[in-house]
């Protein structure tokens, strides 16, 4: 178990990673604690997915260009920093 503090100031576990992931053709985010791996294996027979793959970030960029993939940034209501 990592207890260093790292840039952010608290230990690894108590952070997350964000996955951007292709699942059968389908673009998906998976969230795991920071300081573990995902169980690819576990992930596909848990969903039923046959193919997982990280996506590369050209991926991400082209497939956010992609009139079919939205966003919309924090209202004014959300805390910045």
């Amino acid at each position: 178990m990592n207890r260093r503090p790292g840039v952010r100031g608290t230990p690894l576990e108590d952070g997350a990673k964000a996955l951007v992931c292709h699942a059968d053709n389908r673009l998906i985010l998976i969230v795991v604690p920071a300081n573990l791996r995902l169980d690819s294996r576990a992930f596909k027979a848990a969903y039923g997915v046959k193919n997982l793959r990280m996506t590369s970030a050209d991926d991400v960029i082209s497939d956010a260009a992609s009139p079919r993939f939205a966003w919309r940034p924090p209202s004014d209501g959300c805390p910045r920093r």
